[in-house]
């Protein structure tokens, strides 16, 4: 199901405070968002600087001036830090809200799109360090391997919502988790050890993203 971000405009087409502070985040859930993000940030510049044996979570809470039992309240360990919300829920809602006339594959690449278009710049580098981490660290990949277990779920929901289909069907349940499984070739190391290249631009990561799909579109045939 699709969140709705946006307040119901009243009848003169402006809608009014009290819908906006129905849907704007509260104090606690704004701090919480940016305490989430900052044990992310304070996480993966700890890795970068002095690899992922050497980081603790002792060290990351103290970078960000948290205790370690409230590191666990957000997360179970490091891995789990570095790794989460690799792919968010808004791409699998942008997916669903995509034009009728696009198919899964194409719904999903404008969802990806869509977020990718959203995300400010400190955002993005973020992203960029956090793909090149996760190719060189076996752990951290072994935990987007286990984090991807939510992005499979929602891919699944959205490809049953855009083809009418039940959620528990056989057919969303392997094509929507065929969908993810192609994405995350572009990320993880081969068998052999090979790297595929992190794009260094938003225009470059959309090129290899558009690239991507149309190899994933001539594989796959929606289920009807």
């Amino acid at each position: 199901m699709i969140r709705q971000d946006g307040a119901m405009a009243s009848a003169s087409g402006s809608a009014s405070s009290a819908d906006e502070a129905s849907v704007r985040p509260g104090l606690r859930e704004r701090k919480k968002a940016r305490t989430r993000a900052d044990i992310q940030a304070q996480t993966l510049r700890l890795i970068e600087e002095q690899g992922y044996a050497a980081t603790t979570v002792e060290q990351i809470a103290e970078a960000c001036e948290i205790s370690p039992s409230t590191f666990f309240r957000y997360f179970r360990n490091k891995e789990e830090a570095a790794v989460a919300d690799f792919m968010d829920a808004a791409v699998f809602e942008a997916a669903v809200a995509a034009p009728a006339e696009l198919d899964p594959i194409q719904a999903l690449g404008h969802g990806l799109r869509t977020v990718m278009g959203a995300m400010s710049d400190e955002d993005w580098q973020r992203e960029l360090r956090r793909g090149r981490l996760i190719q060189t660290v076996p752990e951290l990949q072994r935990g987007l391997m286990e984090e991807m277990a939510r992005p499979l779920e929602l891919s699944v929901l959205a490809v049953a919502t855009r083809l009418g289909l039940p959620p528990d069907s056989l057919e969303a349940r392997m094509y929507g988790s065929a969908l993810v499984g192609g994405l995350l070739g572009l990320v993880i190391p081969g068998h052999a050890g090979e790297l595929p290249s992190v794009p260094v631009s938003r225009d470059l990561a959309l090129a290899m993203l558009d690239e991507g799909l149309a190899l994933l579109g001539t594989m796959l045939n929606p289920p009807a």
